[in-house]
């Protein structure tokens, strides 16, 4: 699935494995969505014409779900039927793996254990206020002036 284009080097970024045009285009709406699903089938549309030199729309493929497989009614050649492939020998274009850059999360529970098994007292650690809070002014009617009298 060409993920992105760099105009600039003329190299795609790519993921995936696919077994025709069409399931790169029905994996791309249905994972990505319209926005950037549709940014990925205009690079399909691309990287065809670049590989195969070929123009024009690519047919979705149905949703995988039809298939026997995943619990659907068609075999593997009734659902790659109506399909884009192409089956000439492609042209080579440069290609390169999107490289994830997922942070690793890093459980470190030792000295938060510690904390809770401690058998000392905590009273120094303990917040406390010195002065109470002036409850009276905390208000509306303070803030902007105003005097409330009540109706007799």
């Amino acid at each position: 699935m060409p993920f992105k284009y760099d105009d600039r080097r003329n190299k795609f970024y790519t993921t995936g494995n696919y077994c025709s045009w069409s399931c790169v285009k029905s994996h791309a709406l249905e994972r990505y969505g319209c926005t950037v699903g549709s940014r990925i089938n205009g690079n399909v549309v691309m990287m065809r014409k670049k590989m195969y030199n070929q123009i024009g729309p690519v047919k979705p493929a149905p949703s995988r779900y039809k298939l026997i497989e995943f619990g659907g009614d068609l075999t593997i050649e009734e659902f790659r039927k109506n399909q884009t492939r192409d089956v000439e020998e492609p042209k080579q274009i440069e290609t390169a793996p999107i490289i994830n850059n997922i942070v690793p999360v890093i459980t470190d529970t030792k000295r938060m254990d510690e904390i809770k098994n401690a058998s000392a007292s905590n009273n120094a650690l303990k917040l406390k206020r010195n002065k109470p809070l002036k409850r009276n002014h905390n208000n509306l009617e303070s803030a902007l002036g105003l005097i409330i009298t009540p109706k007799s």
